[in-house]
């Protein structure tokens, strides 16, 4: 894990994609044209819109002046984070690349698994909360499963009754 930031260039948005379940039936598209309006309220900084990069949302009519979207079929994670000062999504594990990058993280949905370490007042931009992510990391790498766990089928049967 990097060390935090305290500063950057812009803040990156983490689109999910269209039909992700952990947009809980919303839109990606007007979770970001709201999440857009709300940050202006509080900062000037240039926003990039990184959409998913397999089933992508149409976010050019989000664009306007001080938003861009960047290619994420090209350009790698890593990269947009590099000089975001901040990092902002619904429920997507893209936020565990912001936390391990260092870049402070605002999640919406408390079943994040970023949660614990996340910012949730947008009003906080640039005070963020920047809190010891040890035992979040040690307790993330513990929910992983094993190879013989997979081949037992015991992910499948717990997620089963998730599957309608």
């Amino acid at each position: 894990m990097k060390d935090w930031k305290r500063h950057g260039e812009y803040i990156l948005f983490l689109v999910q994609r269209d039909g992700g379940w952990s947009m809980k039936g919303q839109s990606p598209v007007e979770w970001t044209r709201q999440k857009i309006e709300a940050v202006r309220k509080v900062s000037n900084l240039p926003i990039v819109l990184r959409p998913h990069p397999g089933k992508i949302a149409d976010l050019r009519p989000l664009l306007r002046p001080g938003v861009t979207i960047s290619d994420s079929t090209k350009i790698p994670i890593e990269h947009d984070l590099r000089r975001a000062k901040a990092a902002f999504v619904f429920n997507s594990s893209s936020g565990v690349a912001s936390i391990l990058e260092g870049v402070p993280l605002w999640v919406d949905d408390s079943s994040s698994v970023c949660w614990d370490v996340a910012n949730y007042n947008i009003g906080d931009i640039d005070h963020s909360k920047q809190p010891d992510r040890s035992q979040w990391i040690n307790d993330l790498a513990a929910c992983h499963w094993t190879d013989q766990e997979s081949r037992q089928g015991l992910v499948y049967k717990q997620f089963l009754p998730y599957l309608t």
